[in-house]
């Protein structure tokens, strides 16, 4: 029994040194080693730099990708802005959508990025997603999907939620807008070019239609003044030739 005892003491101090030691693992910053090939000192330590507030890969939270989608096919999305924007190097997304025809109907929808290792027609049918409009049933991603996007390639992960707009092509030339947060103030619409023009047509035929109606007014009044005399009396009428004036004749 005294055996036994020593035996669980000693192992309650060993567990109780690794816990200690795990934590002091855990508050210690960690650090980045650099090496000098000349010098007396070959290695210089440095303290790395924690996480920043504004980073979300670092926050692990929700960024709005705000986009025109008739920019935008899979191919350009996936290039220009999950890659080149994000940093992403294999993105495969999750994607959760609410049918826009029916509010009512969630559904989901899973997207690989091509590897090397595939065969043809698994990288043949992923290519033929990539021309496909963000829209598209292949695809999926509507307006206010929510986007969960992992790289295990270089172990990053982030949720994007997604909005349309009719972005302006002066305020947002990349015809897309990564922020933070979202309200709709912060971006600049395109003006409709339609209705500008329906506009410009509807006071056209407005104009015509009041230089009818006066053209229509002058012609009444000019025919009523023939009728009425210029004096204002009573018309006179022509009385046809008597029959005596035409025999006599």
């Amino acid at each position: 029994n005294l055996l036994k005892n020593k035996q669980n003491q000693e192992e309650e101090k060993e567990n109780i040194n690794n816990e200690q030691r795990e934590n002091q693992l855990k508050n210690e910053k960690g650090k980045v080693c650099w090496v000098q090939n000349s010098g007396q000192k070959w290695l210089y330590p440095q303290n790395m730099e924690g996480p920043r507030p504004s980073c979300f890969i670092c926050q692990k939270s929700i960024v709005h990708l705000t986009l025109n989608p008739e920019l935008f096919d899979y191919g350009t999305f996936e290039k220009k802005i999950l890659c080149k924007n994000l940093g992403f190097k294999q993105p495969d997304l999750v994607i959760e959508f609410t049918d826009p025809n029916n509010d009512n109907k969630p559904g989901s929808n899973t997207i690989e990025s091509i590897i090397d290792d595939e065969d043809e027609e698994e990288k043949k049918e992923k290519e033929l997603m990539r021309t496909k409009k963000l829209d598209d049933p292949m695809i999926k991603i509507f307006n206010h999907s929510s986007l969960s996007i992992d790289d295990f390639a270089q172990d990053v992960q982030v949720n994007l939620k997604i909005h349309y707009l009719d972005l302006d092509d002066e305020k947002h030339p990349n015809g897309f807008e990564i922020t933070n947060n979202w309200t709709l103030n912060k971006f600049t619409l395109k003006k409709k070019e339609e209705e500008e023009e329906q506009q410009e047509d509807d006071g056209k035929s407005k104009n015509n239609d009041n230089n009818n109606n006066k053209n229509k007014n002058k012609y009444i009044g000019k025919k009523r003044k023939e009728l009425d005399g210029d004096d204002g009396d009573e018309p006179q009428i022509k009385q046809p030739p008597s029959k005596k004036l035409k025999i006599s004749a």
